[in-house]
């Protein structure tokens, strides 16, 4: 299901500008990228469809296509960016989806990281994403450079 707007959906609201962009540091006219509230690792990355789809079989054919061209030149920038020896890309339906509104997850890896030892995603706690302003602009900035830099 598609609407280009959900007013109930933290993603839509932060495309339209109406939460907090700090975030944000790609966009083109299809989708954005956007930092992880609560990343697996440093660079932590989503890329989301501006317009408003619940899970990837919501997607129409016709997008699917330019959603992942994006989601491999964020793959190769978040590898870029982060010095990775790789990255992790995965994207949830209903169970363990935090945001009704589909978006792609993209994580640098190394070898030898053990992101999903235990079995699960451990996210790292940001009690206060404020006081990691600095850090996560830090981290915007090298993302956005990367982006740039890939074509």
């Amino acid at each position: 299901m598609s609407r280009p707007y959900d007013p109930n959906c933290v993603f839509c609201r932060i495309i339209a500008g109406k939460e907090d962009r700090k975030d944000v540091f790609w966009e083109d006219d299809i989708a954005i990228g956007l930092l992880d509230i609560r990343p697996l690792k440093p660079g932590h990355a989503l890329l989301i469809p501006k317009d408003h789809y619940v899970t990837l079989k919501d997607l129409p054919t016709e997008i699917i296509g330019p959603i992942f061209v994006r989601a491999a030149r964020l793959n190769r920038a978040v590898e870029v960016a982060f010095g990775a020896d790789g990255s992790f890309s995965g994207y949830n339906t209903h169970v363990s989806q935090s945001v009704d509104h589909f978006h792609l997850h993209v994580v640098p890896r190394t070898f030898g990281d053990k992101l999903f030892a235990g079995g699960k995603w451990v996210r790292i706690r940001v009690k206060d994403a404020d006081a990691q302003r600095e850090r996560r602009d830090q981290l915007a900035a090298a993302m956005t450079a990367a982006m740039a830099g890939d074509t």
